[in-house]
Order: C-alpha cells, then structure tokens, then sequence
C-alpha cells in the first residue's frame, strides 16, 4: 500500500503529464492563419462536408461523415449518419451558404477536432449563427466526421432582453 503522500506524488505526474499530450500543432483555420500538413487536411476535409452539405450532394457528405455520426444541432436535435444526410444531401433545408470564421484545428493523433463560428445563410433570408464542435477520425486515409455540436449565438436584441429579464 501506498504512503498517503505517495499517492499524491503519482497524482501530480500524472497531471503534469497531460501537458506532454498537448494538441501537436494547433493551428488556427482562418484565411490568414497557414495551414499545414496534417492540420491542412482536416481543414480541407471540412470545407468539403460544408460544400456537399450547401450543394446537396448525399454521397459526398456519406463520403465525409462516420457511420457512427452523432450530429447534435443548436435547437437541441440529434442526427445519425442516415438522418443527416437525407437532411442535407438533397439540401430541403434550402442552405445558399454557410460562412465560417474563427475556425481552428488540433490533431490528437488519428483524432481530429475542429471549432469555431459560424453563419448559415437559408433561402428563406433567414440566418443563424453558431458556435460549434467537431471531431474527426483519421481512417482509411481521410478525414470523417463522427461528432458535432452547435451552440447558437443570439442576436444582438434577444440577448439585451434576457439579460433585462433576469434582472
């Protein structure tokens, strides 16, 4: 058995060691920031899925996303594989674009995950603005998703009336 200070030596390495599995070349995404090898890739892969997703091409985002995909929307919802690309592949949503900002990446080894802001435009003229979570497998060498998660960002009104509200 362990001496109790023992046990807290062995909990501080431990700690100090996630330091040593620090994302490898955290780069960030944005057109003025350089992207490089592995991180190139991933950004590539989803600018990919984006575009497939605006075009309505079903195989391109089958291509693109895991069959494991747990897609989590911002109103709460979740997509499999299935739901997700009967959703977007014939683009019934009427998507015209998708605009991403402040979007960076990090690789964990086969593991990738990406975040950042971004503007989905709809025929419609509605907009919606998100805050969002990707993770990406590395497998049969490309990039797929397997996981997402948005947050909305209320608008400018709805936020000062909340916060009125709560007051």
């Amino acid at each position: 058995m362990l001496k109790p200070h023992a046990s807290w030596i062995i909990a501080l390495l431990a700690v100090s060691s996630i330091g040593l599995a620090s994302p490898r070349n955290a780069v960030a995404a944005e057109p003025a920031a350089a992207e490089s090898g592995v991180e190139a890739e991933l950004m590539q892969a989803e600018r990919a899925r984006i575009q497939a997703m605006v075009s309505g091409d079903a195989a391109g985002l089958s291509h693109a996303v895991g069959d494991e995909l747990v897609f989590g929307h911002g109103s709460g919802g979740v997509q499999n594989k299935a739901e997700f690309v009967k959703a977007f592949g014939d683009n019934h949503l009427h998507i015209q674009s998708i605009d991403v900002t402040e979007q960076s990446a990090r690789i964990y080894g086969d593991v990738g995950v990406t975040h950042g802001r971004q503007t989905l435009h709809f025929a419609s003229g509605m907009v919606l603005q998100d805050r969002y979570m990707g993770v990406y497998v590395r497998r049969d060498g490309r990039w797929q998703l397997i996981g997402w998660q948005s947050t909305p960002i209320p608008d400018h009104a709805s936020q000062d009336h909340a916060n009125t509200e709560h007051k």
